[in-house]
């Protein structure tokens, strides 16, 4: 029999294989978050307050063009079937006063035929206009809580 106590040894931690782990994932974390805020684009917005709006007024367009459901055109109030393509192109040069690359804005319903804007587009390019822009209605958001 042996009355002799026991010296139990202590579990150890080994804190060095753990630290060494730890080091590593630092070092990872680091270095991608890194590489993606290189990758990103910062684009400062402009706000949409009424005193910016005052500010950056554009003046309105030379030519306005006005798409009907029907898919005709009216050019300074004179209302043109699609077909008339002479006509519409002699009415887009007259409204352009005499201008090489006037701004135009076009008005389009809703359920206008995609093919009457594709004739209107076709149009002006052979006319060499190309500042075009398309008007839409802003549909106001419901607030977010």
């Amino acid at each position: 029999m042996n009355f002799r106590p026991h010296l139990r040894e202590e579990p150890e931690l080994n804190l060095i294989p753990m630290i060494d782990v730890l080091i590593i994932l630092l070092i990872f974390l680091v270095l991608t978050t890194s590489f993606s805020h290189e990758t990103s684009v910062q684009v400062a917005l402009p706000k949409l307050g009424s005193s910016d709006q005052d500010k950056n007024k554009t003046p309105p367009p030379k030519v306005q063009i006005i798409v009907t459901k029907e898919g005709n055109y009216l050019i300074d109030s004179t209302q043109y079937s699609n077909t008339e393509t002479n006509l519409i192109k002699s009415a887009l040069i007259q409204a352009s006063q005499g201008e090489d690359d006037p701004d135009i804005n076009i008005q389009a319903d809703r359920s206008t035929a995609y093919q009457a804007i594709v004739t209107m587009l076709d149009l002006l390019s052979h006319l060499g206009y190309t500042h075009v822009a398309f008007m839409a209605l802003e549909e106001p958001q419901a607030p977010t809580n």
